[in-house]
């Protein structure tokens, strides 16, 4: 019965440490660039019209139409 314990600790330690050894690990500036890719540009310019069903990025408020510009401009 003693030999089964210390083999079955054996066993949880090293699954232990092999699962340590080979955690993954994420690079800093992929969580960055996926971050950059994820968030809003505030800047293109949007107007709202009618009331519907769709949510004005602006106001938060149901509306029907959505128009949104875009520029190639640097600014």
């Amino acid at each position: 019965m003693k030999k089964m314990i210390i083999l079955l600790f054996l066993c949880v330690v090293t699954v232990v440490v092999a699962k340590k050894i080979h955690q993954d690990k994420v690079d800093p500036l992929l969580l960055d660039n996926i971050e950059a890719i994820a968030s809003e540009e505030t800047d293109v310019p949007t107007k709202c019209y009618g009331s519907g069903g769709l949510d004005c990025p602006v106001s938060h408020d149901k509306v029907k139409y959505i128009y949104g510009g875009y520029s190639l401009e640097i600014r």
